[in-house]
């Protein structure tokens, strides 16, 4: 029994940890605010008031040593004249929904892919007008080559990322500037 209590009172502390590591981000300028999922930070802020601004959020928790690759999130905002369906078509991966509502805007899907020496980008996410400025979410991930890695390796957190950049898109609001 007591040990019982001792695994309630470890997973009760545990999530608490979770819960409070998330935070609001908001930015004026833009007129967005969202917030960041648990293990997650907004790591870089780049952008001008009625401009372009791209928005970089990094995961905080570390991967495990033998994973081959690395995912971050990106909220990029520019004038709504550049809002053209992005080259990747609306394919997406599964799990994902086929839109996504954000206050007035809908939010459509859009993949892209790149592949480089040893590694293969896949960026996936959503696209959509609204208040003057197009909005665009993306979750990318690098995955190396597993020729690459010395020794047995284990690929991104597919669900995990999924359900982290499901929360953040879902929690933002475009309120206008």
């Amino acid at each position: 029994m007591l040990t019982r209590s001792i695994v309630v009172a470890l997973l009760t502390v545990a999530a608490s940890v979770g819960t409070m590591a998330q935070k609001t981000y908001s930015n004026k300028d833009i007129g967005l605010s969202f917030t960041t999922p648990a293990g997650h930070k907004v790591a870089n802020v780049e952008g001008e008031s009625g401009s372009t601004y791209n928005i970089r959020v990094d995961p905080t928790t570390a991967l495990p040593k033998n994973a081959r690759g690395s995912y971050w999130f990106d909220i990029h905002s520019e004038p709504a004249a550049t809002c053209d369906e992005p080259e990747g078509g609306k394919e997406r991966p599964a799990g994902y929904p086929s839109s996504i509502k954000v206050g007035a805007a809908k939010l459509l899907p859009f993949s892209e892919n790149d592949a480089e020496a040893g590694h293969i980008t896949y960026a996936y996410g959503y696209r959509a007008p609204s208040d003057g400025r197009c909005w665009q979410f993306k979750a990318t991930e690098r995955e190396g080559n597993a020729g690459n890695y010395a020794g047995k390796t284990v690929s991104l957190p597919k669900a995990a990322i999924r359900r982290s950049f499901l929360a953040l898109v879902k929690s933002a609001r475009i309120t206008g500037r």
